[in-house]
């Protein structure tokens, strides 16, 4: 699994690399330019540097906490947005210039992880991950549930407010895994994710809902959430190994 990781990890750098930074999002490249792949990217690789010592993805890890904190996050309002120009630089339709509370829980969490597996966050270590996690807390929660919205605009402005479960796991994790950042309370963040796991059927849950009414809406779940359920669950049950050594499964998500 390693030597096959390594070579997906040398096609990237070899077929997707971008002279302005970062990585194409796909062959052909596709445009506008996202942030999201690039925090994925680094999600995989510091998942490898948790396992093997291996100068591949720490220098990749590093070069994307780079981009992060030069490109992606922008340092006047705190904001991490979404969308860029070829070049990296914010895209020219203002309705674009959006972030997502999510992705900013999912970064806190990653920055931290990177700075303790002894990656230089230079630029992004804790004040930072504070500053993203104060932004959140500022405009992306409905004051009537508690719930995050799904996307905000740069002016504060909600753009999209429906709230989806991989949102609230993302903040239950970045409350278990970076105490300090100021995520808020992983209590409170795991009863509403129990608010979303409540469903007849155990096993699934409610995909998504209004974050100011807190009405969950009938629909299908897709299985891309499993991954942000179990991942945000780890935590609480103990290492992120855990489930892997459970002999029953279904107990990861008791």
């Amino acid at each position: 699994m390693l030597t096959e990781a390594c070579a997906v990890l040398d096609l990237i750098e070899d077929r997707m690399a971008h002279p302005a930074g970062g990585y194409a999002e796909g062959l052909p490249p596709q445009q506008p330019r996202r942030q999201n792949p690039h925090m994925h990217l680094l999600e995989a690789c510091l998942a490898w540097l948790t396992r093997v010592d291996n100068s591949h993805f720490s220098r990749v890890a590093h070069e994307l906490i780079g981009l992060f904190a030069r490109k992606f996050l922008d340092k006047s309002s705190f904001m991490l947005f979404e969308f860029f120009e070829d070049d990296l630089s914010l895209h020219h339709d203002a309705d674009t210039r959006v972030f997502e509370p999510g992705h900013h829980f999912e970064w806190v969490w990653l920055l931290g992880k990177a700075r303790r597996s002894g990656l230089d966050v230079s630029g992004a270590g804790l004040e930072v991950a504070r500053a993203l996690a104060a932004t959140a807390q500022a405009f992306g929660f409905a004051q009537e549930t508690g719930l995050p919205f799904g996307t905000v605009r740069a002016d504060g402005s909600v753009a999209d407010g429906t709230c989806r479960i991989w949102v609230v796991t993302e903040w239950l994790r970045a409350c278990l895994d970076e105490p300090a950042s100021g995520c808020g309370s992983a209590k409170h963040a795991f009863a509403q994710l129990r608010r979303f796991t409540d469903v007849p059927v155990k096993g699934l849950w409610h995909e998504r809902c209004d974050a100011r009414s807190g009405q969950f809406s009938n629909e299908s779940v897709p299985a891309s959430s499993l991954y942000h359920i179990v991942s945000a669950l780890a935590p609480v049950i103990g290492t992120e190994t855990s489930c892997a050594g459970n002999k029953v499964a279904g107990a990861c998500l008791m």
